[in-house]
């Protein structure tokens, strides 16, 4: 084998190598998206299987309550403000704890009756999780006038602590003028 034709060969083969390394990571994409769209819905089970599972047809007959736990207030405020400019609907459905409660922000949100919300302070990240007033500042101003002054009302924002008197179901929001879901 001549050198061009060696330098040739050993190209082929760093670009069948390319190739497999593009696919196994369009392979991973997928399976994360499949993921992440199925923990949208509640489900938390693991991408391997989610796929299996897409691949075979099977799908459950009920879809369960979507579950959002929260997270970083930052992250929650900025879609909020993305859904608002672009004029987007936000539908809250099943548990929206802690941070996601902010969607209630968002112009066209409306809550269905399995939604259930769960109120605490804005805090600081684990391990001390110490009440954070200026997070909890902005948690209000993004909760329609009803809502702050239940929390106000409630001492709902003061702890950092879950609390079933700290919880606002569907309906309870309805009734402080949260728009309900018209498919509900």
């Amino acid at each position: 084998m001549t050198h061009t034709a060696r330098d040739n060969a050993a190209a082929g083969v760093a670009m069948t190598g390319d190739r497999l390394a593009k696919r196994a990571e369009a392979m991973e994409n997928a399976l994360l998206e499949w993921e992440i769209r199925l923990r949208a819905v509640g489900l938390t089970i693991v991408a391997p299987l989610a796929l299996g599972l897409a691949v075979s047809g099977c799908a459950p007959h009920h879809r369960p309550a979507p579950a959002d736990d929260g997270g970083r207030l930052l992250a929650y405020i900025a879609e909020v403000d993305r859904l608002n400019a672009r004029g987007e609907a936000k539908r809250l459905d099943g548990r929206c704890a802690s941070a996601c409660t902010v969607f209630l922000g968002v112009r066209r949100v409306c809550v269905t009756a399995r939604a259930r919300l769960w109120f605490h302070a804005a805090h600081t990240t684990a391990p001390t999780a110490t009440p954070d007033p200026f997070g909890t500042m902005k948690m209000l101003a993004y909760y329609p006038a009803r809502v702050r002054e239940w929390a106000i009302r409630t001492r709902a924002l003061e702890a950092v602590q879950f609390s079933d008197d700290k919880s606002l179901t569907g309906e309870q929001l309805v009734g402080m003028g949260v728009a309900p879901c018209v498919d509900d």
